[in-house]
């Protein structure tokens, strides 16, 4: 059913690992260790790489990598496989004990994944696929990524003219404190001595 790439991306993706970890942190049986690690692989962990290979297109077309994207035909082809990937998995982590908290991962992964808008022909194509089979718990989680994302970049676009300002500030500060009179060096030893006990 699936295709050879997409076994391949599968083998490349640890969240599965991940998963099996944070369940052992509770007590669980190997059933359900077994049902956890079947229902990762393939479906979420292929859908896992193929997603990040979405992410990281154009930079790999720019630097003539082959992509595992590359083997689809057409844009639909690939997002007409990555939708079933992402049903298959939403549909395979449903039936886990915990299928609930499975389901918010995968949900997160696809929001993480999609909510910088892929610049792609091929990537708007599964990034709407994908987030249509994953279905209410992913719009909302990719618009929260998005959020987040324009803060940091408005952060880092302030943070430049905040330096500016905090080392002005910060060499008045300093300049402030050289002249200031300076008292007895025992005096400070004793205040911290007493606010310690």
């Amino acid at each position: 059913e699936l295709r050879w790439w997409e076994t391949a991306a599968a083998a490349g993706s640890s969240l599965g690992i991940f998963a099996l970890i944070a369940t052992a942190a509770r007590t669980c049986s190997q059933a359900e260790a077994d049902a956890i690690a079947r229902a990762y692989s393939p479906w979420v962990e292929a859908l896992h790489s193929l997603l990040d290979s979405v992410v990281d297109e154009a930079e790999d077309a720019a630097a003539g990598q082959r992509s595992l994207l590359d083997y689809y035909s057409s844009p639909d082809e690939a997002a007409e496989r990555l939708k079933l990937l992402a049903t298959e998995a939403l549909r395979s982590i449903g039936r886990l004990p915990s299928g609930d908290a499975h389901t918010i991962v995968l949900a997160g992964m696809v929001g993480s994944y999609m909510s910088p808008a892929p610049p792609t022909p091929m990537g708007r194509a599964v990034s709407k696929a994908v987030l249509d089979a994953v279905g209410p718990l992913a719009r909302p989680t990719a618009l929260v990524f998005r959020v987040k994302r324009a803060l940091e970049g408005l952060r880092r676009q302030l943070s430049p003219a905040r330096a500016q300002s905090d080392g002005a500030g910060a060499s008045a500060e300093r300049r402030a404190a050289a002249s200031a009179p300076q008292g007895d060096p025992t005096e400070d030893a004793d205040v911290d001595r007493k606010s310690v006990v």
